[in-house]
């Protein structure tokens, strides 16, 4: 990909972006419909029905997740639709260092670097975490958060994330040439499909060698995962409007979570359909309709 580079930043094309900085600003995806342009996306429009929108992944996630339900939204609010990269996943850079408090940085840097002084913000388990982390500390940029099978309490899928992280690390990629077969030598440990193949787009070759390698940092991922289980301790509440959305067979915010969901953010709605913790994948059209309405209201 041709890159330019104009001070510290590093423009890969009109539709992504990274910079060097001291604060890892995730790579960016772009999703809007064709009565949006580049600067229609910062003004004041009687066509847009909502600020612009940033999403943010799960663990082992990227922005390519999101593409069509980005899309779609994207058209039916009329505004700009970002999904973004965390740190040590997708095209964003690695860093040793993985936390909530960090990932906020970025992502209100990365509402900074795009001059918008206010978004709405979406987030997916990981993600979820690190949007609730961005309301609570920089209440200011946000609009509207819609936080997606996670809650701000310790996450009881740890083993299973665990796990699957532990069947990437012993997955010899040195000895793979095909996907095919990194998905038959995955499936001993990881039967589950629609599993196996989301954890596979992390597998990508190399420009140069053309051999395979994880692209988000498995090593990093794998050492910060109690960190990642957990929720920062903050004393501050988000009184913005709010909603989470829960898998109804994921267990993720039962009633257990929902007195700290409504301690932390007064204001929430919550809300659950038919699935697993995949919430947007699972269910996208019915996800897509809750999301823009609550955005657009």
């Amino acid at each position: 990909m041709f890159l330019k580079r104009c001070g510290r930043h590093f423009l890969c094309s009109s539709r992504t972006l990274s910079l060097v900085s001291r604060a890892h600003i995730p790579k960016d995806v772009d999703a809007y419909s064709d009565v949006q342009s580049e600067s229609a996306g910062r003004q004041t429009s009687s066509l847009q029905l909502s600020l612009p929108v940033v999403i943010v992944h799960g663990l082992l996630g990227s922005k390519t997740n999101w593409n069509v339900v980005a899309s779609s939204m994207s058209t039916k609010i009329r505004q700009k639709v970002y999904a973004v990269d965390t740190r040590n996943h997708g095209e964003s850079p690695h860093s040793e260092i993985m936390n909530y408090e960090v990932m906020a940085d970025d992502i209100v840097e990365f509402i900074r670097h795009k001059r918008y002084d206010r978004v709405s913000l979406i987030g997916h388990s990981m993600g979820g975490k690190a949007v609730m982390t961005v309301a609570l500390r920089d209440p200011d940029v946000v609009e509207k958060l819609v936080v997606v099978d996670a809650s701000p309490t310790y996450s009881k899928r740890g083993e299973e994330l665990k796990f699957l992280l532990e069947a990437m690390q012993q997955l010899d990629v040195s000895r793979i040439f095909s996907k095919t077969q990194a998905d038959e030598i995955l499936r001993e440990d990881v039967p589950n499909d629609m599993i196996r193949n989301f954890l596979l787009t992390n597998l990508v070759r190399s420009r140069g060698t053309g051999r395979f390698h994880w692209k988000c940092n498995l090593s990093i991922l794998y050492k910060s995962l109690p960190t990642m289980f957990d929720f920062p301790q903050l004393n501050s509440t988000f009184t913005g409007k709010t909603m989470f959305i829960g898998g109804a067979r994921s267990g993720v915010i039962g009633d257990e979570q929902k007195g700290d969901i409504k301690r932390l953010f007064p204001s929430a709605e919550i809300t659950t359909l038919d699935t697993g913790h995949w919430v947007h994948a699972e269910k996208p059209e019915e996800f897509t309709q809750i999301v823009v309405r609550f955005l657009t209201r």
